[in-house]
């Protein structure tokens, strides 16, 4: 695995900036990523990937997003929004009309999570689906604690959201590819 890391910074932007812009974060177990977007100019203010090194299996939830926190101080600013991304495999999509939150721990057994987990929803509108996401209780906890308007989903979310984006403007048939650390989404 190639662990160069990522690191542009408009050098104009400026923390009083942060309401009209959005914060993107992607955590997985090696590394993270974070785009600051200026959603009013429709601009790209920072792109940062960066790796936790190679005692990542030792590290908890909060050692990771402290490392975030202590490398990036954009940060901590106050976002219009913030959406975080979390890789995980335990996801599963449940169609609008038959989704219902009662049924909630009914679905979770379709991605075969202890009872402990914390389960999000999420929409994905431009499908008429939800995705049911199993997340570590911690993390769900310690991220909106940090993070506390934000939206939490997993990476299939944003990817089906792009991908979608997309396709509007294709005029034939598309295939898309999320490549993450050990699998892909098509």
């Amino acid at each position: 695995m190639i662990n160069d890391p990522i690191n542009f910074r408009d050098e104009h932007f400026q923390p009083h900036q942060s309401p009209s812009c959005h914060l993107l974060i992607h955590l997985d177990n090696d590394s993270y990523s974070y785009a600051i977007i200026d959603h009013a100019q429709k601009q790209l203010k920072a792109l940062v990937r960066n790796y936790f090194g190679e005692r990542t299996e030792s590290f908890s939830t909060f050692d990771r997003l402290e490392i975030l926190k202590a490398e990036n101080e954009n940060i901590g600013l106050d976002f219009g929004k913030v959406k975080i991304s979390v890789e995980t495999r335990a996801f599963t999509f449940v169609p609008d009309e038959l989704y219902s939150d009662a049924d909630l721990p009914e679905y979770s057994k379709f991605i075969g999570v202890e009872p402990a987990t914390a389960l999000l929803t999420a929409d994905i509108s431009a499908f008429g689906i939800k995705n049911v996401t199993a997340v570590e209780p911690d993390l769900d906890r310690i991220l909106r604690n940090a993070f506390p308007k934000s939206l939490i989903v997993s990476q299939a979310n944003s990817f089906l959201a792009g991908a979608a984006s997309l396709a509007k403007a294709a005029s034939e048939i598309q295939l898309y590819l999320n490549i993450n650390i050990d699998s892909f989404e098509a």
